[in-house]
């Protein structure tokens, strides 16, 4: 990796991404996950935009531990657009938020870049109305955050298979594109598995972790030695 430090990385809760067929991918063969099922996520930027016509990447970082009792650690880079409006599903929990973008104590990744021009159309369906959104040359700044789950055992905290993401729009060319919306932030859920890339244990090879590892509840540190 090109920074081996991450300091927010945040623990999952197994049972949604892990089961006896679940696999940790080598470059040359496989290691079976550990019996208590470890896995975490991260993220960070790799590639910032050179203009305002640019799109950033980032990196998911995903943590987990084997039978040998070593901790594996994988990427996988994607466009900053993955976490676009356009891929949220209609009947999930999408808001217009007031407050402009913030850094909260759950937040993993924020000041995420893209631009949108691939002069698609598309609607999105807010409190029952319908929105009709035309991405040209409507650009993205994007914060991402976890969300914890209310738990009977309120001694066990666990993480939202969903992130939260805030998006906000603009354009760079015509203002009054966007007067017809009430706000101009967007905050709704994006499923974490749908960055895992199907079956990330079978196909994406991981690599043993050899720095420090901290585990504090949910948060997990990572230090390069």
């Amino acid at each position: 990796m090109s920074r081996e430090y991450c300091s927010n990385l945040i623990q999952l809760s197994a049972e949604y991404y892990l089961n006896s067929n679940s696999k940790i991918g080598l470059r040359s063969g496989f290691v079976e996950i550990s019996k208590d099922k470890f896995i975490a996520v991260g993220f960070e930027k790799t590639k910032v935009a050179k203009d305002w016509e640019g799109t950033d990447y980032f990196n998911i970082i995903i943590l987990t531990k084997a039978d040998d009792q070593q901790y594996y650690i994988g990427k996988i880079e994607h466009p900053a657009d993955i976490f676009s409006p356009k891929y949220v599903n209609d009947d999930m929990r999408i808001n217009w938020v007031e407050e402009a973008i913030q850094v909260t104590d759950n937040e993993l990744m924020n000041d995420l870049y893209c631009l949108i021009d691939s002069r698609s159309e598309y609607t999105l369906t807010i409190h029952d109305k319908p929105y009709s959104i035309y991405e040209k040359y409507l650009c993205h700044s994007i914060s991402v955050s976890y969300e914890i789950w209310e738990n009977h055992d309120k001694s066990k905290i666990e993480v939202s298979p969903f992130l939260i993401v805030r998006c906000q729009l603009s354009s760079k060319y015509f203002a009054e594109a966007l007067d017809y919306l009430p706000m101009k932030i967007l905050e709704y859920p994006i499923n974490i598995y749908s960055l895992f890339q199907t079956s990330v244990f079978q196909y994406r090879p991981f690599k043993i972790w050899h720095g420090n590892l901290t585990v504090d509840g949910i948060k997990v540190t990572l230090e390069s030695k």
